[in-house]
């Protein structure tokens, strides 16, 4: 017998569950973290099923684009002209 964390249960609850604001940004590859005490942007790209870690910036909005061009870089070098960038047009 399945358990309550598990099955297609859990995943309908998941569906249902309310997006947790301030969490993520509005760019692709950049999330809020918390380092050293202090509350950060985290820039992560993915490739190859791996997760490369890009760096932290500072918690503000300059901060959060500096993440959303770093994942940009990374994520030309992955996947070149194929790559979905949050600044297509190069800011």
């Amino acid at each position: 017998m399945a358990g309550w964390g598990t099955g297609a249960y859990a995943r309908e609850r998941n569906l249902n569950r309310p997006k947790r604001e301030g969490l993520t940004s509005r760019f692709r590859g950049v999330s809020r973290a918390v380092y050293r005490e202090q509350t950060v942007w985290k820039a992560t790209a993915y490739y190859s099923g791996k997760a490369h870690h890009l760096g932290f910036f500072p918690y503000t909005e300059e901060g959060e684009i500096e993440a959303a061009k770093a994942y940009d870089a990374k994520t030309k070098e992955f996947w070149g002209r194929n790559a979905n960038l949050n600044f297509p047009e190069g800011l």
